[in-house]
């Protein structure tokens, strides 16, 4: 409570500490969000954070200190980024795609001044888009990098050389190129670094002229140098000050910096009709709900019409987040001088996406999207209490309305179909759905299309047959297994008695 009451007296009082400091409107749950976010957090851990909404931006920073947060002015104050830095690597990529100077499936071989080890078994060869969406099939690292080294001079010692003997002696690719995703800093290293030759520039000249000064980014830059007192320091697990370090010929991977004023600036080029930013956002490999495209990621939380793009960056003294929904023209950003290697650094990121979820909550111009969290499914006609009145209904035996059970399961697994045309999944037999969507019956056929919850992205169509309270499903067609593995079992029809306890033929007697 002690955290609640100091912070809330800091925002009610900040329109007086200065004439023109604008009064920041947080609610209760923004408040909550941030407080059980950083509750584990060491003092003087320092957040700047970006509500964005269109062309607008609330700012408000936030520093940690005695088991209570304070207000600080930092929307101006220069973090280290770390991973973040890939978006604007990737972004001149876009740049060179654009141009027609490359193509995103060439092969880097004929770009590299040397050649790199091959591995016999794997066959195929690196290209643009597999160092841009992380399917390379490189290592995280190279072997010879000192990843945390003792001084920030062994870091940068490590140069276009070392990297050079690397590639050509030692290198091991862990997958053959463009098959699985294997998140790489080493990739966008050797991706910074064609993109600087091709252009014929070092990365820092090539970063202020693609991306700082077309999009107004003031103070953001990968030589430390340049960013004077505005810098935060950072810090270790326990909140002790450390040293900045330079990745040396893998910058382009996570060396800048930037605040939380310039990545807003950023994050809003999206919203624009911006041939770089449109090209940046196109999905390249996919899995799942989950997908990849030049440097973002995707979370696919509602069906193909529904995503978040998303990217965190940490590094030994920071971390970062960024959640966008450039559709609703939505975004939050959570900048920090928390070490990556804090057991609760996963707190930032969970943070930017609980953050982005209320605001996306609070919006009632989301028809594109219609119910891709639980909240919002009870509130349009899902949910338990519906599939437990369903299933007080009696039915005829050959209808395909109410609540079906999975038979011989070890665990309980209930379907319900409302007559809305409206399906539900619960894994558990709780008050919690787990899966929520919509189906379509031609004669036996039946296509499910799932939006919320442990939702499958691509549709799935079955045959479907019902005798003596029976369900069965045959395969048409479904890209999603765990869908298939569920649909593929029996199904027995569930029916309350007048006491309201289940009686599900073939799993329990009466």
């Amino acid at each position: 409570m002690k955290r609640l009451l100091i912070y809330v007296w800091i925002v009610f009082l900040m329109g007086c500490l200065e004439k023109d400091a604008p009064v920041i409107e947080i609610s209760d749950i923004q408040l909550k969000i941030i407080e059980e976010h950083t509750a584990q957090f060491p003092d003087n851990t320092q957040l700047s954070i970006s509500l964005i909404e269109n062309t607008k931006a609330d700012f408000f920073g936030i520093i940690v200190n005695d088991d209570s947060l304070s207000y600080v002015e930092n929307k101006d104050s220069v973090f280290e980024i770390g991973s973040l830095t890939k978006l604007f690597t990737s972004a001149m990529l876009a740049n060179l795609l654009t141009d027609g100077k490359i193509e995103l499936d060439e092969e880097i071989d004929d770009y590299l001044p040397f050649r790199l080890r091959r591995d016999d078994k794997k066959n195929s060869s690196i290209t643009f888009r597999t160092l841009a969406n992380h399917t390379s099939g490189l290592p995280r690292m190279p072997d010879n990098y000192a990843y945390y080294p003792e001084s920030i001079h062994d870091a940068k010692a490590y140069s276009l050389e070392t990297l050079q003997e690397y590639l050509e002696s030692d290198l091991e690719l862990i997958s053959n190129p463009g098959e699985d995703y294997i998140y790489s800093n080493l990739g966008y290293g050797i991706l910074g670094y064609l993109v600087t030759n091709l252009f014929n520039r070092d990365y820092e000249r090539l970063l202020q002229k693609l991306i700082s000064r077309p999009y107004k980014l003031n103070n953001t830059s990968s030589n430390i140098n340049k960013i004077g007192n505005l810098l935060v320091s950072g810090r270790d697990p326990n909140g002790k000050v450390i040293d900045n370090y330079d990745y040396g010929i893998l910058n382009p991977s996570g060396g800048a910096f930037s605040n939380i004023s310039d990545l807003t600036k950023f994050i809003q080029a999206n919203f624009n009709d911006n041939e770089i930013m449109s090209l940046q956002r196109e999905e390249t490999y996919g899995w799942g709900n989950f997908g990849v495209a030049l440097g973002w990621h995707i979370l696919k939380i509602g069906g193909n019409n529904c995503v978040w793009y998303f990217h965190s960056g940490g590094m030994e003294g920071y971390r970062s987040s960024v959640y966008m929904d450039a559709r609703s023209r939505r975004a939050v950003i959570v900048l920090s001088n928390l070490s990556t290697f804090h057991p609760n650094s996963n707190n930032i990121d969970q943070m930017a996406y609980n953050l982005l979820k209320n605001e996306y909550l609070n919006d009632q111009n989301r028809n594109y999207c219609i119910a891709p969290f639980v909240e919002m499914a009870i509130e349009k006609g899902w949910g338990a209490h519906k599939r437990d009145s369903l299933g007080s209904i009696g039915f005829p035996n050959n209808s395909l309305y109410g609540v079906w059970a999975q038979a011989g399961r070890n665990r309980r697994v209930t379907r319900t179909f409302f007559p809305n045309n409206k399906v539900q999944t619960n894994f558990q037999d709780d008050r919690e759905i787990d899966a929520w969507g919509y189906y379509d019956v031609e004669e036996d056929k039946i296509k499910f299309t799932d939006i919320g919850g442990a939702a499958c992205v691509p549709e799935g169509t079955y045959r479907f047959k019902i005798q003596n309270d029976t369900l069965r499903f045959q395969e048409i067609l479904d890209n999603c297994d765990g869908r298939k593995v569920s649909l593929l079992n029996d199904w027995v029809r569930q029916v309350n008695n007048i006491n309201d306890k289940a009686r599900v033929v073939g799993l329990t007697s009466n």
